[in-house]
């Protein structure tokens, strides 16, 4: 990552974020096929929440005293969000017969 002087955040990410929300919402637009449309969006919803985990790290690596802690378990709870959101995206696009499983509640 490009590191700015004086401790602001790096503008290459604020970029990337925006440019998977863009895509995001050109999913809603033009991909017509269920199946590859919930493929493209669990995926970018995935590298979303990396970006986000990437960043709670990065930040918690700046900071100190209470505020590192802070930033140190949302960049934990995000991750174990990616965990979840892959293995979501790998059930409901490449196992067959997913969607017709009842789900315990």
């Amino acid at each position: 990552m490009i590191l700015l002087p004086s401790g602001k955040f790096p503008r290459i990410v604020l970029a990337f974020a925006g440019v998977v929300a863009a895509l995001l919402f050109f999913d809603l637009e033009a991909v017509r096929d269920p199946a590859e449309s919930l493929l493209f969006s669990n995926s970018l919803d995935l590298l979303m929440v990396l970006l986000a985990t990437v960043c709670a790290v990065y930040v918690a690596r700046r900071s100190s005293g209470y505020a590192r802690q802070l930033w140190t378990l949302l960049g934990i709870a995000l991750a174990l969000e990616s965990i979840a959101q892959a293995i979501t995206t790998y059930y409901q696009s490449f196992v067959p017969g997913y969607t017709q499983v009842p789900l315990p509640s």
